[in-house]
C-alpha cells in the first residue's frame, strides 16, 4: 500500500486520519507521517500492514496493475422491511 492509496482509501470511506489510526491501533501522527512520506520517520512494515488490513476489512481493495489505485467493494444492503 502506498501513501497515496492510503489517502484515497480513507477518502472512499469518508474517514479521517484519526479514525483510521484508532481502528488500526496506532497514532494519528503515524498515519500522517506515512501519508506525508516523512523522510525523518520510517514507518514499520507491520504498521503499514495493520493500516492496510484495517482498510481491507472495511471493503477497500488495493489495485496494483502497472498503476496503483483503490476500489471500494460493494456491500449487500440489508433487506428493508
Amino acid at each position: 500500500m502506498t501513501p497515496e492509496q492510503c489517502k484515497a482509501a480513507r477518502a472512499l470511506l469518508n474517514w479521517g486520519q484519526a479514525q483510521l489510526a484508532a481502528a488500526a491501533k496506532c497514532s494519528q501522527s503515524t498515519v500522517a507521517r506515512f501519508e506525508a512520506k516523512d523522510p525523518k520517520h520510517q514507518i514499520r512494515p507491520r504498521t503499514i500492514e495493520s493500516l492496510r488490513h484495517t482498510l481491507e476489512a472495511e471493503g477497500i481493495e488495493f489495485v496494483q496493475n502497472g498503476r496503483s489505485g483503490v476500489l471500494l467493494q460493494q456491500r449487500d444492503s440489508p433487506p428493508r422491511g
